[in-house]
């Protein structure tokens, strides 16, 4: 393979490698986001069953303080 063959090559594998770290960042982003929308959802269901929100907070995880600021976000307070 001759130089400039060579430099197109490897131009072309580093595109591939950041094409395919993008996508795995997409993939990863979205899971999150899918986690916190669950996490929301529990959140607004057990409010509106009329669990204390120190509960809550206990169930999923997260400081009181953020499950307030999400029900509040929701209308919810």
């Amino acid at each position: 393979m001759d130089t400039a063959n060579k430099e197109k090559y490897d131009h072309y594998l580093k595109e591939v490698r950041i094409s395919q770290d993008m996508l795995e960042t997409a993939e990863s982003k979205g899971k999150i986001a899918g986690k916190i929308e669950g996490k929301i959802e529990v959140i607004l269901a057990l409010n509106d069953d009329k669990i204390p929100t120190s509960q809550i907070a206990k169930y999923v995880q997260l400081p009181e303080e953020d499950v307030i600021h999400i029900l509040s976000i929701h209308y919810k307070m």
